[in-house]
């Protein structure tokens, strides 16, 4: 869902966006002048995110609230109090396991466990 008026989103929000959702969180995307660029509700909490990339600078507006910065899927989950462990399969191995079953080719080479 999206809250406010249109504006440019940075390159990673969709990303984060997606990793939030798949582990059950709820996110509206919010615009405005000082407003953060997420809302996220999971497990009866309410978290407030300003979405950055790894060389984004905060607007003055953006200054003055002070929102916690998220700037990758990682940043965000533990932000929410998801523990992510991360691992790495060459694709080959997981291509023989896994892409049978309907992974995509992209999505072979790296598995999160969530818990």
């Amino acid at each position: 869902m999206r809250v406010g008026q249109s504006r440019r989103r940075d390159a990673n929000e969709g990303e984060i966006v997606a990793a939030l959702e798949r582990v059950g969180a709820r996110v509206t995307r919010i615009s405005g002048t000082g407003a953060p660029d997420l809302l996220v509700r999971r497990a009866g909490q309410l978290f407030a995110f300003e979405v950055k990339t790894a060389k984004g600078l905060r607007t003055a507006a953006q200054l003055e609230t002070e929102w916690p910065i998220v700037r990758s899927v990682e940043e965000a989950l533990a932000a929410i109090g998801v523990t992510v462990s991360v691992i790495r399969i060459p694709y080959r191995d997981m291509h023989q396991r896994v892409c049978t079953r309907g992974t995509s080719r992209a999505a072979a080479g790296l598995f999160a466990k969530v818990r």
